[in-house]
């Protein structure tokens, strides 16, 4: 919905949708025992839980034609200020589709039930969203449309299928 906001064409809505699906694939290479820790994650636990971009990209760049969906899916953690992982790209070096997606899963993340609490309000997770914009952590122009079309997004995000403690799902055996 974002990227239609942004007037991207229809085939980059379609290689973004799968992006948002696929971003977190990553995390399969993560132990089990790492991603459901009750407590504090040491340095080295948050090292390797931030490796999930890096590991994304390896593994979506590896499929003939998902050249762009690796990248997209790769930079989702990836900040305007270039503060973000796992590039530490900025401003004009991330992709318009990477910065849809990343405050698309930022908004899920806030809009959702989570194990550990209930889901925000639309009006607590714009104002979440307007600290993370304020402090260079995502487009001023991404959280205007957020703002602009606030209660439309946010029935989309409720309707989606909540993220387990945001990460893909694991088969069993």
């Amino acid at each position: 919905l974002l990227a239609e906001k942004r007037h991207l064409d229809a085939d980059d809505c379609a290689k973004l949708e799968l992006a948002g699906y696929l971003h977190d694939l990553g995390k399969l290479r993560i132990p089990d025992a790492i991603l459901d820790k009750p407590g504090p994650l040491d340095e080295r636990e948050r090292r390797l839980i931030a490796s999930h971009a890096y590991e994304t990209f390896r593994i979506l760049s590896r499929i003939p034609g998902f050249e762009d969906i690796a990248r997209w899916a790769a930079f989702h953690h990836e900040t305007p200020d270039g503060e973000g992982y796992p590039f530490h790209l900025k401003g004009d070096e991330l992709p318009i589709q990477a910065r849809i997606l990343r405050a698309a899963d930022i908004f899920q993340a806030l809009a959702q039930e989570r194990p550990y609490r209930s889901a925000l309000p639309a009006h607590v997770v714009l104002a979440h969203m307007r600290q993370i914009a304020d402090k260079g952590k995502l487009d001023r122009d991404i959280y205007d449309a957020i703002a602009g079309h606030l209660q439309e997004i946010y029935r989309l995000a409720r309707s989606l299928p909540p993220v387990d403690a945001d990460r893909p799902a694991r088969h069993a055996g």
